[in-house]
């Protein structure tokens, strides 16, 4: 955001029209870097108001940064008892500290640590908290990507990527992703495919979102493997097709009822329904009920049901 002297062929200029000033402005001019330059050059302004032409335009910093931006998250957990105790003693053995995300992003262009951009172009799935019970994505991935952003609603992204613990490549080649979106007040159509380098096997998710009213959303996503045989990096559930679906819909001016529910082709089916209430602002409590009936490659194929309460506070 460094700020420009005058070209020399400026200065010259100067120094024509107001013959007066060229010995003063010599100091000016003679400055041994940019910044001294301007520094001199400025109060050679104030002291005649002439020379002002000759300073740079004055630059609007949140103007130039507006396009600039960064994003760290650290994830703090305690499990109780369990993990591999700190030989020195230091730490409890249920405590994990994880970098979640870390990335800089410039003009579209980003570079960084976190989810996959198979998992976030499309919006991951529903606003439920297990919302993974048939995998959508794979693990967080060092990534770099560019996203193209038009004036009507249109969007598009390529990027590569690393691949998580269980997927990394071995060789030159990254993982490639690709995709499109197209937003409008109604909602969106999104579509993402994803190159696993290693297994040299392709998967891709297209997804249909609407809002049926200001207060009620929808969603439907359905995903593709070419061959669910190889663990493919982008093709995390079992079978050639998954499809998930769900509704939100805020019943009160602090409770949202949301819903999910999803199937796998090897047989597995799970749903998830939710309550999100905000008790004060930036307090939510969500008490979520899951149900699972698992095909033979996920377990016995009994039914599962769970529950879960999360008490989250927004600073």
């Amino acid at each position: 955001l460094s700020q420009n002297p005058p070209t020399v062929e400026q200065f010259e200029e100067f120094a024509r029209r107001h013959p007066q000033f060229t010995d003063e402005l010599r100091s000016v001019r003679e400055a041994h870097n940019p910044g001294l330059m301007l520094y001199r050059l400025k109060a050679f302004a104030e002291r005649h108001p002439e020379a002002k032409p000759l300073l740079p335009a004055e630059q609007d910093v949140t103007e130039e940064r507006r396009f600039a931006e960064d994003f760290i998250e650290a994830r703090f957990e305690y499990g109780g008892n369990g993990g591999t105790p700190d030989p020195d003693g230091l730490g409890d053995p249920g405590q994990r500290t994880t970098l979640a995300h870390g990335y800089i992003e410039l003009g579209g262009f980003r570079v960084g640590i976190s989810d996959s951009l198979y998992d976030t172009w499309t919006g991951s799935a529903g606003n439920v908290i297990t919302d993974d019970a048939i995998a959508y994505a794979n693990g967080r991935t060092n990534q770099m990507s560019y996203t193209f952003a038009g004036g009507n609603g249109f969007s598009a992204l390529i990027g590569l990527e690393q691949g998580d613990n269980d997927h990394e490549i071995d060789d030159y080649l990254p993982h490639i992703v690709a995709g499109a979106k197209f937003e409008q007040a109604w909602g969106a159509i999104s579509a993402v495919g994803g190159y696993d380098a290693v297994v040299e096997e392709f998967a891709g998710k297209i997804r249909l979102d609407v809002n049926f009213t200001d207060t009620v959303t929808g969603f439907i996503m359905g995903g593709y493997q070419s061959d669910d045989k190889k663990d493919n990096y982008y093709g995390s559930w079992n079978g050639d097709y998954a499809i998930w679906g769900g509704l939100s819909a805020k019943v009160s001016e602090k409770a949202t009822v949301n819903f999910q529910a999803a199937y796998e082709e090897e047989g597995t089916f799970a749903a998830a329904l939710n309550v999100a209430y905000e008790v004060v602002p930036g307090f939510v409590v969500t008490p979520e009920v899951n149900y699972a009936s698992f095909d033979e490659d996920r377990g016995t194929g009994d039914d599962a049901f769970t529950g879960i309460v999360r008490f989250q506070r927004n600073f």
